[in-house]
């Protein structure tokens, strides 16, 4: 969730562990979730959440962006090649429905 207030819009026959970004804490409660990180990141906005990813993503992890606020996006590069992980770019516009589903399960392996 993007702020605190949004919270109590999280389903939890969904949503296991709902963490707001606007906690200056969110890694550190997403990490007590997932101890040895996360292993598949569905990212909205990798322009204003790079450095809190780099911070949970679990060794050979996956980022699977799919938007960013910035046209050319920085990112932590060290810590995601020490943590071996793969960033996986897709733009869900230019496809039909069958193909999203295919895509989320493909970002999810």
């Amino acid at each position: 969730m993007t702020r605190s207030s949004d919270l109590d819009l999280a389903d939890p026959a969904v949503v296991a562990h709902a963490v707001a970004l606007d906690n200056p804490g969110a890694a550190d409660e997403i990490r007590a979730n997932a101890p040895d990180g996360v292993h598949r990141i569905i990212e909205v906005s990798l322009s204003g959440n790079a450095d809190l990813d780099a911070a949970v993503v679990a060794n050979d992890g996956i980022i699977a962006a799919c938007g960013t606020r910035a046209d050319r996006t920085e990112l932590p590069f060290w810590p995601l090649l020490f943590a071996n992980v793969t960033v996986r770019l897709f733009g869900s516009d230019d496809f039909p429905a069958a193909a999203k589903r295919a895509a989320a399960r493909g970002g999810s392996r």
